[in-house]
């Protein structure tokens, strides 16, 4: 059953930030901040990605303070009154609802809308690393269920699926609601005010522009 008319069922912000922490490379990057600022040793980081016991405020603290350690620029850049859902089934007819992050990288490698498809065919060619049944669940975000949706994570990993030509896609995948603009969703670019900066204009963001 696809995204468009499936089951969508509230979760907590705890819930996606477990998702985020557990994809790849986000993982290693988490357990390592955790163990070398001596917060948590190695054995306990990694119950702490894998537990999904999200009434317990210690460990969600913990563990949005390790995504925001490493992942600052696109956890901030997410409206705070955004709703998350896990929502089945993500496949692959969906895919032209499904927009890449508007990061500047990637801007400036797509089409004029940064969908997916479209950008899997304009740029060189990623492996696909994992099978989609063992991933964490790509995290997207949009306005309403009907949406477009943009990929706050898992960016690669669907662009490598879009590109291996494969099909069967059925995964869940987590989903941020909101009605506020979003600098990583491209629909909302020209609503977003632009601010001068040495290297020209860029749109203006919620978090400073240290990273930049």
């Amino acid at each position: 059953m696809s995204i468009f008319g499936g089951k969508w069922q509230e979760v907590p912000p705890a819930f996606m930030h477990s998702q985020f922490l557990n994809a790849g490379n986000e993982k290693e990057a988490a357990l390592d901040y955790l163990e070398n600022e001596g917060i948590l040793d190695r054995a306990k980081a990694e119950s702490l990605t894998g537990d999904m016991n999200f009434d317990d405020v210690a460990k969600n603290y913990l563990r949005l303070h390790a995504l925001v350690s490493i992942r600052a620029r696109v956890i901030g850049e997410i409206p705070p009154d955004t709703r998350w859902n896990k929502v089945q089934l993500l496949v692959d007819s969906d895919l032209a609802k499904v927009n890449v992050i508007a990061s500047e990288d990637r801007v400036k490698k797509a089409g004029p809308t940064n969908e997916l498809l479209d950008y899997a065919a304009r740029v060189p060619q990623i492996k696909l690393e994992t099978d989609p049944e063992n991933w964490a669940m790509p995290i997207l975000w949009g306005h309403s269920q009907n949406g477009p949706f943009s990929i706050i994570e898992g960016n690669n990993r669907l662009v490598a699926y879009a590109q291996s030509g494969r099909k069967g896609l059925s995964i869940p995948v987590c989903i941020g609601i909101s009605s506020n603009l979003c600098l990583w969703h491209r629909p909302d670019r020209p609503n977003i005010p632009q601010v001068k900066l040495p290297g020209g204009s860029f749109p203006l963001c919620l978090m400073n522009h240290m990273w930049r």
